[in-house]
Formats: structure tokens, C-alpha cells, sequence
């Protein structure tokens, strides 16, 4: 499974965790059963930093002396799932099967929650395709 053009946050870091399992079986967020039976992975979203603001990067650079991600970071990329074992143990057909990805905040520097509305809002992606190996 492909999550194309995933865009990297530039207001906090975030997991996505992956299940792919079938449409008839409710999403359930804190099971260890479901998370072994439907899990397919995890991609890390780490927020991209600003040189102006530190870092250790030196002088500012990127667009506008500095402001938003600097220019050698990019600012979306490509995320795999493998949900080759899911499918192949599973009874229903593969076209019977969702994807659910899991949205987890990372805390904040000081280790409190982030506030998860601010954040969410950048989770965007271009597509979803599912790829097929021989």
C-alpha cells in the first residue's frame, strides 16, 4: 500500500499506524489482538525545522531569507506498507479490506500532549494506491 505525496508537518512531528483489515470489522485503537492481526507498519512524520530559528544550521537560508522549511528539506514524501501477510491470512477477499491509519501525536519537547487539532490539519496526502508484486 502507497501513501503518496505525504506531507511533511512543519508544526509537529506524528506516527501513522497502518491496519489494513476488512471492512466489516470495526477499527479498534488500544486492542493488542486487532494491532497483531491487522497491523501492517507505522511511517514517522518528523517535523521539518526552520533554520532561521536555530538549530545549528548557521545563517538562515530557504525562500524569503529563512521563513518556512528551508529549501534542502523536502516537503513531502512516500510511505510503504507492506500488507502482503494481512492479506494473505485473511478469509475475506482482498477487495473486502480497508485501510485505517491511526493518527498519534508526538508530545511536545517538554512531554506534554500536543494539541492534536493544530497537527491534524497537516496530515495531507496526494493518493493511496495499493501496489501488486509478482
Amino acid at each position: 500500500m502507497r501513501l503518496d505525496e505525504l506531507k511533511v508537518p512543519v508544526t509537529g512531528s506524528y506516527v501513522l499506524r497502518g491496519f489494513v483489515h476488512p471492512a466489516d470489522v470495526e477499527f479498534r485503537r488500544d486492542d493488542e489482538a486487532f494491532a497483531r492481526s491487522y497491523g501492517v507498519g507505522y511511517v514517522s512524520m518528523w517535523r521539518a525545522h526552520d533554520a532561521s530559528h536555530g538549530g545549528g544550521h548557521g545563517a538562515p537560508h530557504g525562500p524569503h531569507g529563512g521563513h518556512g522549511p528551508p529549501a534542502h528539506h523536502p516537503t513531502a514524501g512516500t510511505a510503504r506498507f507492506d500488507v502482503t501477510a494481512v492479506l494473505a491470512s485473511a478469509t475475506a477477499a482482498a477487495g473486502d479490506h480497508v485501510l485505517t491509519l491511526q493518527y498519534l501525536p508526538s508530545p511536545t519537547p517538554t512531554g506534554e500532549a500536543q494539541d492534536p487539532a493544530e497537527l491534524v490539519a497537516e496530515v495531507a496526502l496526494r493518493d493511496v494506491l495499493m501496489e501488486v508484486y509478482d
